[in-house]
């Protein structure tokens, strides 16, 4: 079936509004998290306030750890609809749902529908992507460039391709890039150049550099990206060598990050990552069939994608998680070359395998109720947990009804109801977080703080630094005897900050009114910040004074 034929049915727009609706409708639904959505939201904030879309800013501190271009686009989100935590999500939602359209539509107008409700199900039920696309990092936009990336050099390794869809193929590569770069930095153009010149190896002949226009796609790729690089040089003449020696090849030969692991690290994550699908992936025949013995040009490509990107950030001394996320668009593309829906004994392991992860979750949710650390108690845990039992007993009782009807329904029919059943399962787990979440955000903190903030009023960081409490607060901070990533920063530029408690001390003494975040132990520690203070928040980790208001509110009340 053909992409027009397809969009005539009107079931078609029905599923893709359906689709739409669950991805985005909980965006908004937590509160920033600790640490980049925070980061990543303030720096996007500043850029209106200063009106400066040149020089990224972090509490008014140059930040050139990474491109602006997700930044730009949150500004832009800003503009139009304010800031808040849904605008601050919304270019990853939008990038992570754009991921799956083009996985959809490339398997669709390659390989007919059939293939097209597989990878693109496999892909937006995935817990991982669906998890990342809905975070205000940097990561899920720079999969959807390296996807569009992907997809255009599958085309391009194809034999007898017409002019026009060399030309489509190219601008899309070459424009994803581009973009790519303006994303992350470097890495979106090393990691497919790294994968195309092991399949030139592997392969042993030359379409796919035939194929591939350099002399107008390079003119192009150095457009889109040669403005913004020039003019934050031209502006700051230290950005060159923090941006690209430090921040990319320091960040990937040593340990400076301070973000090390082991070889294996990626391991666990890929196999909790992949859940319910590690059962299809790592069956003897299918090891087989898509790992070992990939026979097809297409099938050796996404081979190699995934295992060049995961042996990349294995021997990385830098390591996170997300990092391996341009991995899933492969494997859903890969997985659905594999699956016979149609046949009966497919459609029950699809249904079971969910199924199965669904019971894991509720017999989860009983050691969860168990748990307990420093930052949030057992009962928090245990309300936590009876929200996730119920949403996967409530999801499971949907899955039982999809397998006592898989005779009666039209398998397609079938098919895009467990994945995106499976995708409102995880949305409904999202939406319980909530429960927990302010644990990990600083808006409690900011909130509390509210009635306080004002301009005028000094604001300090004392030893510590909450990524989201300036976005929340909409200001600067002061910083006291911290630098974490503001090294750069404050070395590079002359501003107001205290390195050591020598210069904070006497400074908080003749401040009428002030307000300091700390951590406990650091209040405790000098008695000039107990005097006449009063704790407006206290958690696990840190507590906030406010130092006049007190006094003040207590003239006016006589």
């Amino acid at each position: 079936m053909t992409l027009g034929a397809l969009t005539k049915q009107k079931n078609f727009y029905l599923a893709f509004f359906c689709l739409i609706i669950l991805w985005f409708f909980n965006i908004g639904h937590l509160p920033l998290l600790e640490p980049d959505e925070g980061r990543y939201s303030e720096i996007s904030r500043e850029m209106n306030a200063t009106g400066d879309y040149i020089t990224p800013r972090l509490n008014g501190l140059k930040y050139f750890e990474k491109p602006p271009l997700q930044m730009w686009m949150t500004s832009l989100f800003y503009k139009v609809f304010g800031d808040s935590e849904w605008t601050s999500r919304l270019w990853p939602a939008l990038t992570s749902a754009l991921t799956i359209i083009a996985v959809f539509w490339f398997s669709l107008t390659t390989a007919g529908l059939d293939r097209a409700l597989l990878s693109g199900g496999l892909l937006m039920s995935a817990p991982f992507f669906i998890i990342l696309g809905h975070l205000n990092i940097l990561d899920m936009s720079l999969t959807f460039f390296l996807t569009l990336a992907l997809l255009s050099l599958l085309k391009l390794i194809c034999k007898d391709l017409s002019r026009k869809e060399r030309f489509w193929g190219n601008f899309v590569l070459w424009t994803s890039l581009a973009l790519g770069i303006l994303t992350k930095g470097p890495v979106a153009i090393v990691l497919p150049g790294a994968v195309g010149v092991s399949y030139l190896l592997w392969q042993r002949e030359l379409t796919l550099l035939k194929n591939i226009r350099w002399l107008w796609g390079l003119a192009w790729f150095f457009i889109l990206l040669l403005p913004w690089f020039t003019l934050v040089t031209i502006h700051n003449s230290d950005f060159f060598h923090f941006f690209f020696i430090h921040e990319h090849i320091e960040r990937f030969l040593t340990k400076t990050h301070r973000r090390e692991g082991p070889i294996w690290y990626f391991v666990p994550i890929f196999f909790v990552g992949l859940m319910p699908w590690f059962f299809w992936y790592f069956n003897p025949k299918n090891i087989k069939e898509i790992y070992l013995l990939p026979t097809s040009p297409s099938r050796r490509f996404l081979f190699l994608w995934c295992l060049v990107i995961f042996g990349f950030f294995s021997v990385s001394s830098s390591k996170l998680p997300p990092y391996i996320l341009p991995i899933w668009p492969a494997l859903a593309l890969l997985s659905a070359e594999f699956i016979e829906p149609k046949k009966e004994k497919n459609i029950i392991f699809i249904i079971v395998s969910y199924a199965i992860m669904i019971l894991g979750l509720i017999i989860g949710s009983y050691f969860l109720a168990q748990y307990e650390t420093k930052v949030i108690s057992q009962a928090q845990y245990l309300e936590l947990a009876k929200a996730f039992a119920f949403s996967s007993v409530l999801m499971l009782a949907v899955f039982l009804i999809l397998f006592i009807k898989r005779k009666i329904w039209p398998w397609r029919r079938l098919i895009f109801l467990t994945f995106i059943s499976a995708l409102f399962l995880f949305q409904l787990l999202a939406w319980d977080y909530k429960k927990i979440s302010s644990a990990r955000s600083g808006k409690p903190l900011a909130k509390a703080l509210q009635p306080y903030n004002d301009d005028k009023t000094p604001l300090y960081f004392v030893g510590d630094y909450v990524q989201s409490v300036p976005f929340y607060l909409k200001r600067k901070v002061t910083l006291v005897n911290y630098i974490g990533e503001f090294k750069f920063g404050l070395n590079a530029e002359k501003v107001s900050w205290h390195p050591n408690y020598d210069t904070f001390l006497p400074e908080w003494a003749t401040q009428e009114k002030a307000i300091a975040i700390m951590p406990e132990y650091i209040y405790l520690k000098f008695k000039e910040l107990q005097t006449s203070t009063e704790i407006v928040f206290r958690d696990s980790r840190r507590l906030a004074v406010v130092k006049g208001f007190h006094m003040q509110n207590t003239k006016t009340k006589k």
